[in-house]
């Protein structure tokens, strides 16, 4: 999938093409000993720098990486999520989405399940379900919401 560009420039095949990588819960890496977390700070230095030395090579060159973008997600810090230094999150814009309340949430499922159930020209029957899957769907949302947040306190400083 990667080629080389140029002496020491890798990147996508095509001309004009990105790479999009996606990180999931960048925030997991344990800290060491000194509070640093390896994995992120290999991403940092990439960020930083656009690249990493090979120290498997003789002449231990600089290697480029072109045309390559990070998005990283993350929740936010709590037992087994640790917070990221300030040094890697300058590097990102941050967005951040309020849960949803119960009102919002019946009317989005809804409407999908309208949309739905109109494409499939579904008797009435299935139609006056609707009402009775989203609410239960909601339901086991939050029951799920709630088994899994057990013992899982944000600390705030």
């Amino acid at each position: 999938m990667n080629s080389k560009k140029k002496k020491n420039y890798f990147g996508p095949e095509e001309r004009r093409k990105y790479i999009v990588i996606f990180i999931d819960d960048v925030n997991m890496p344990i800290k060491e000993q000194y509070g640093c977390q390896p994995p992120i700070e290999l991403l940092r230095q990439w960020l930083d720098y656009g690249g990493w030395y090979d120290l498997d090579s003789k002449e231990k060159e600089f290697i480029h990486l072109c045309d390559i973008t990070f998005m990283v997600a993350m929740g936010p810090p709590s037992q087994g999520r640790n917070t990221v230094t300030n040094r890697f999150m300058r590097h990102f814009n941050l967005f951040y989405v309020e849960p949803f309340e119960k009102e919002s949430l019946n009317r989005i499922f809804s409407n999908i399940l309208d949309w739905y159930f109109d494409n499939r020209k579904l008797t009435s029957d299935i139609h006056n379900l609707r009402d009775t899957v989203v609410r239960s769907t909601i339901e086991l949302y939050n029951k799920i919401k709630v088994s899994l947040n057990k013992g899982f306190e944000i600390k705030e400083n």
